[in-house]
């Protein structure tokens, strides 16, 4: 890097920051002191969320770092000019070129010769970003390159990987709880001499190794049905008044826990609270209700009176700020505050809806059922909580 592209990389870094900051509720960072490199160092993480995941690894190191992105964003010359210029490294995927094994020997060299002058690069290892909780089979690629830096042009140097695993309580949305979970620096070294007896197969065996160290590191679940199972099961319990001081992220893990547990032990006890819940989210789906707000109302938890005065008092600053024609400075230093005021003011709004549109329904015999149907399934959970040993209270 030169000295501009330095002073350009932490004003960028400084940004970054900020946005982080203003776009999670809370951050929890687990190991914060990994996050101090050793040497020259290969990052790895999921890849939950395309444009927020580089930027959350580039404002807690603070060391510079260069990105492999994926060839698509250098299709335009002034765009791939400023991607290679502000620290990206353009790297060919099958998405990219439709070829099943692109070609990326210059990349592979360029971040050889980063990591031989004692630079670091971050690199998401699923290849692909997807905004879910499954986390996808690894690309080689951070293999291949480490292993090239260390039996090549950076031989007299030690080379790491660090591990981190990213958690969003929301993958597409701002206003919400992030966690980043930092493992320890893996040197490169202690795989070099099964590297050279079997490159490949070592080159595998440390992917693979990654998987399961991201595992660790991320609330990993085995595929979308189950997602969707743990997050409708962390709404089913969201109007619980929890006297227990834990983040949303360990509610996640506990969750997860049981339903494997209890899938594994006692699948058809499993399977028949399943079919109840299902039918519990027809219901709801039917009325276009929320698993969430109607847990919150079946448990008396349901904050009415304030949602009520924040609809009534916030709705002209709602409309000011919405249709705001002031200079465009002021809207630019206000913009942080206004945009967290009108995520707060529109879901407020759509907790009202959700509410007085069960009380529109309140004396359908549907919503009977829908009532039995949710204490049905909450009873089953901690009963069978019970019998497994594991109570969630």
């Amino acid at each position: 890097m030169s000295n501009i592209q330095l002073i350009i990389y932490y004003l960028l870094r400084s940004l970054a920051k900020f946005v982080v900051f203003c776009y999670f509720r809370k951050i929890y960072v687990n190991n914060r002191e990994n996050f101090k490199l050793k040497g020259p160092t290969i990052i790895i993480s999921n890849h939950p969320n395309t444009l927020i995941d580089p930027v959350i690894i580039a404002s807690f190191i603070e060391k510079p770092i260069f990105f492999l992105a994926n060839a698509g964003l250098f299709k335009h010359p002034l765009a791939a000019s400023l991607l290679r210029y502000l620290y990206c490294i353009e790297v060919k995927r099958f998405e990219d070129t439709g070829v099943k094994s692109p070609d990326n020997t210059a990349a592979f060299n360029q971040s050889s010769q980063h990591l031989a002058g004692n630079g670091n690069i971050y690199i998401a290892v699923e290849g692909t970003s997807y905004m879910e909780r499954v986390l996808r089979p690894l690309k080689t690629g951070f293999a291949r390159i480490g292993f090239q830096a260390i039996t090549g042009i950076a031989k007299n140097q030690e080379i790491y990987i660090l591990p981190i695993g990213l958690n969003y309580e929301k993958h597409d949305k701002s206003g919400y709880d992030l966690e980043v979970n930092v493992g320890e620096s893996i040197p490169f070294s202690h795989y070099l001499t099964d590297y050279h007896k079997n490159n490949q197969a070592t080159i595998k065996e440390l992917t693979s190794e990654m998987r399961s160290v991201l595992e660790m590191l991320v609330i990993h679940t085995s595929d979308l049905d189950e997602e969707a199972l743990l997050l409708n099961s962390i709404s089913l319990f969201s109007g619980k008044k929890n006297p227990q001081d834990t983040h949303v992220f360990d509610t996640y893990r506990t969750t997860l826990q049981h339903i494997r547990k209890w899938a594994h032990s006692r699948d058809i006890a499993f399977q028949s609270w399943k079919k109840t819940f299902s039918e519990l989210n027809s219901l709801l789906a039917e009325f276009k209700l929320s698993l969430k707000i109607q847990s919150q109302i079946f448990n008396h938890t349901f904050p009415l009176m304030k949602k009520q005065v924040l609809a009534f008092l916030g709705f002209p600053i709602f409309l000011s700020t919405y249709f705001s024609i002031q200079s465009a400075l002021i809207n630019l230093i206000l913009l942080p505050a206004s945009a967290w005021f009108l995520f707060k003011y529109e879901k407020n709004l759509q907790d009202l809806v959700y509410y007085y549109r069960w009380k529109r329904n309140v004396n359908n015999p549907l919503m009977r059922q829908l009532e039995n149907n949710f204490f049905e399934v909450v009873n089953s959970w901690y009963a069978e909580a019970e019998k497994l040993k594991k109570p969630l209270d």
